[in-house]
């Protein structure tokens, strides 16, 4: 109406252009999961990391050592 008030049973919302207005929030809710499932899948396909010795107990025992060689 030009008078600015809502006509009954108009719905002034701004329609969405895939249909009911449902179909973006189910798509985003899609994609998230997809995402969520690649990135778990790309995780699971990387090599499982073990405890590895540190490079520290390397450095100590070769200064023991050179500390033994010292007359």
């Amino acid at each position: 109406m030009p008078d600015g008030r809502d006509e009954p049973g108009v719905d002034r919302r701004p329609q969405v252009a895939a249909g009911n207005g449902r179909e973006p929030s189910n798509n985003v809710v899609r994609n998230q999961r997809r995402s969520r499932r690649r990135h778990r899948n790309a995780l699971d396909r990387l090599p499982s990391q073990t405890a590895e010795p540190g490079h520290t107990d390397d450095v100590a025992g070769r200064l023991d050592d050179e500390r033994a060689m010292r007359p």
